[in-house]
């Protein structure tokens, strides 16, 4: 089966993983994936970490094990990311 015709499947862990790349570019950590730059959009990367940390508190119970680690290690990670960049 091919790249093509592989389905990808729709999961909270994939929206998470999105989610923290999308941050991530905001932070200037990656490089954007169009223009493969590095830019830095401190208000877009704070809107982004507020609106995972909501994600985290109103889905609190309710996640795996793998889902609940992951989105607590990465709201940390991010956090001290924009904590060092905006000061």
């Amino acid at each position: 089966m091919d790249n093509k015709s592989k389905k990808l499947e729709a999961s909270f862990l994939q929206f998470l993983y999105g989610m923290a790349a999308q941050t991530q570019i905001q932070l200037g950590l990656v490089p954007h994936p169009l223009t493969g730059e590095l830019n830095l959009d401190a208000t877009q990367a704070k809107y982004s970490l507020d609106l995972l940390n909501i994600l985290a508190e109103k889905t609190k119970g309710n996640l795996t094990d793998e889902e609940e680690v992951y989105l607590k290690d990465i709201l940390q990670k991010l956090q001290i990311s924009y904590n060092d960049i905006a000061g």
